[in-house]
């Protein structure tokens, strides 16, 4: 049995950061950290990294060798979204498509979990709020956003316009989803509608 603890640096006060330790494609074991960001991870074989995973009140992620204790969530930047028409229920997705700084090769690791279950999206934050932020690791984004209707009556939602504040563009969807460069702060406006058969 292997034992690796230290400390989270850099995440937000309120967050409880995923730290995971990953070899031969699978992830060994995962923890969520303790109220001051400390994790233990114990292990029935060697890793061949440990990383670091911020998703509940943005994103963020970084891969460390296995010898690293203090791991530092990397910087973030604002990404402000107001919803024009939200809905009860109704959801963001967002899902890493590449991390600055981050290796493509581990990019599986976000979504895979220590049981062997796949998490569908990295990310989830309810679309019901006027507008809201979060915090966002520079990279490439695929948002998602939406209602599933589960009851009959009711409607099934999907993005059907994201608008750059900034530049007043609207941005080009692809089945109900949109993808983000962010590299910077950025705006967005977003609607929800109807999925068309």
């Amino acid at each position: 049995m292997k034992t690796i603890e230290g400390k989270v640096q850099g995440a937000p006060p309120h967050s409880r950061p995923r730290v995971f330790a990953v070899a031969e494609g699978k992830v060994l074991a995962e923890i969520r950290t303790d109220g001051e960001h400390n994790y233990r991870l114990e292990l029935d074989q060697a890793p061949e990294a440990i990383g670091v995973q911020l998703d509940d009140v943005g994103m963020a992620a970084l891969i460390a060798a296995p010898s690293a204790t203090d791991l530092l969530v990397p910087a973030r930047v604002r990404v402000s979204i107001r919803v024009d028409n939200s809905a009860p229920n109704a959801m963001f997705w967002l899902d890493p498509l590449a991390l600055r700084a981050f290796p493509q090769e581990h990019l599986w690791a976000l979504r895979k979990n220590a049981d062997g279950t796949i998490r569908l999206h990295v990310g989830e934050w309810p679309a019901t709020a006027r507008q809201f932020s979060i915090e966002l690791q520079p990279g490439k984004y695929r948002l998602t956003a939406g209602l599933i209707a589960i009851h009959p009556g009711q409607p099934a939602l999907e993005l059907v316009r994201v608008t750059d504040v900034r530049s007043n563009q609207d941005l080009p969807l692809r089945a109900g989803s949109v993808e983000l460069e962010i590299d910077a702060a950025r705006e967005l406006t977003v609607s929800l509608g109807a999925v068309q058969p």
